[in-house]
């Protein structure tokens, strides 16, 4: 919470409403102001995580790990209930992409939001600014910014998510990592599913959809 309170006199994240920590029934509790929806500031989103970047970096963020979270994700997925073959592709996805993504991240060394999707940013005070800031960390810039692109070719609406990328987008398909990061990316987006299996048909369902349907032109429901 320092280090927000700390950025967001350089950069367009929101600030913590009161500078400390409750506890309750054993659950920790911080106090933010309400933002809100940026439906029709979407290019403002990404111009807020280019003001991240030029960010210095705190002394306390370790580079980015965007598959540190998969196999936390398939244990709970496995209590859940998730057929054994769906855990196992997951896995499998994740261990082959290993090496390729502990040299992409190694590709920049700038602040990064580490989740930079539509859902964590708000209009605060007359200004699009970064909220959910738990994942702050540090690796090359473009990282950012695939969140939007694997939206774009899985969720469908193109437009609105190169509308975020912006004039970056040339740069980021040049990008030689881009690749691998959009299937890092689809892979922690598959095991977060599963994570969330036991919270109803819905759920199940599109992990079903998502598994099966392995070529680019499937398009994938948000839940």
């Amino acid at each position: 919470m320092n280090i927000v309170a700390e950025l967001s006199n350089r950069a367009p994240v929101l600030k913590p409403a009161e500078m400390r920590v409750a506890e309750y029934s054993g659950w920790t509790a911080t106090f933010w102001p309400r933002g809100a929806d940026i439906s029709n500031r979407v290019e403002e989103f990404g111009d807020a995580l280019e003001a991240l970047h030029q960010c210095p970096v705190p002394g306390a963020i370790e580079r980015i790990d965007p598959l540190s979270p998969v196999a936390g994700r398939l244990r709970k997925a496995a209590l859940a209930g998730v057929p054994e073959r769906f855990v196992e592709i997951i896995a499998t996805r994740a261990e082959e992409l290993q090496t390729s993504c502990r040299e992409m991240v190694m590709d920049g060394s700038v602040l990064l939001h580490g989740d930079a999707h539509l859902g964590n940013a708000v209009e605060f005070d007359g200004q699009v600014v970064l909220i959910d800031l738990d994942d702050l960390c540090y690796g090359p810039w473009q990282y950012d910014y695939v969140p939007s692109l694997t939206a774009s070719v899985r969720m469908g609406n193109k437009e609105l998510y190169r509308r975020i990328i912006g004039g970056r987008w040339y740069e980021l398909m040049e990008w030689e990592w881009v690749e691998t990061a959009v299937r890092v990316r689809e892979t922690t987006m598959l095991a977060w599913l599963a994570s969330v299996w036991g919270e109803g048909e819905e759920q199940q369902r599109e992990l079903v959809r998502r598994i099966d349907g392995t070529d680019q032109d499937t398009q994938w429901k948000a839940i």
